[in-house]
């Protein structure tokens, strides 16, 4: 017997299947594209990363190759002329029964500003850089920027190593110069402090002087060696920021990962 109630519940039902199998091919070609999407976003994010590293290396090689170069000047030609300027200041003086106060000074300056340079000539050597620990280098540059006494430069590591790599540790050290040179230019500071302390899974060195500071309101400071710093701690994949108020100094605070990746 024609029952027009039970075939309008078999099309209801048929209807609804129908309707929820194409509701799924929907939903599922719609999760399929937006993850094919993200996936395409993902892979255009790294790729972009990517290459703003490759980027940044290829700077920073080509400013260690500038430095090198300058060192090499230095050290060939302008601290030449300075030692034979020494000697000739020497024989002056042995010349002499009793050499005028001027002489002397003049040839103790002499020599001063020769340390000087063979720290600074160094300091800007590469290779000479990866035969010395992190530590090590931070005092020498200390002791040359002391020898003025203008400023005090104290070096506290609570660790004798530090648990990164060579390549790390020269970048490292541009970093910290950099910050240190800020210290004598611009925060009129009669002391800096470089702590440094690591942990199994961090590295953390504070550059902490006690000149004149920076309001807050101002943001980060700005300035082509301040994005060096940046960039440089973004290749070892750790962070930087500066913590500072009017007349009370300023703080670099950097941490870094002790396992870094691709150095």
């Amino acid at each position: 017997m024609h029952d027009p109630y039970r075939e309008v519940v078999i099309v209801l039902v048929a209807g609804s299947i129908i309707f929820l199998v194409l509701t799924g091919i929907v939903i599922f070609i719609l999760l399929f594209y937006q993850k094919k999407r993200f996936s395409h976003q993902y892979q255009m994010e790294q790729m972009k990363n990517e290459m703003e590293q490759e980027l940044l290396k290829t700077q920073l090689e080509t400013q260690e190759n500038t430095f090198r170069q300058i060192a090499d000047e230095l050290h060939d030609n302008v601290g030449q002329l300075l030692s034979s300027a020494n000697i000739l200041l020497a024989v002056t003086q042995r010349k002499l029964s009793d050499p005028p106060e001027s002489l002397l000074t003049a040839s103790e300056t002499l020599s001063r500003a020769m340390f000087d340079l063979r720290a600074m000539s160094k300091s800007l050597n590469k290779e000479w850089l990866q035969r010395f620990n992190l530590i090590d280098n931070l005092r020498a540059e200390a002791d040359r920027i002391n020898v003025s006494r203008s400023i005090t430069v104290r070096i506290l590591p609570a660790l004798s190593q530090l648990p990164v790599s060579a390549e790390a540790q020269v970048m490292l050290f541009r970093i910290i110069q950099e910050a240190l040179q800020n210290c004598i230019k611009h925060a009129a500071a009669t002391t800096v402090d470089v702590h440094i302390a690591a942990d199994t899974a961090m590295l953390s060195i504070c550059v902490e002087d006690n000149g004149k500071g920076f309001s807050s309101g101002d943001g980060q400071p700005q300035g082509l060696g301040l994005m060096n710093m940046r960039h440089r701690t973004n290749l070892l994949g750790g962070s930087i920021e500066w913590l500072s108020a009017a007349g009370e100094g300023t703080r670099v605070q950097i941490y870094l990962p002790v396992k870094t990746p691709g150095l």
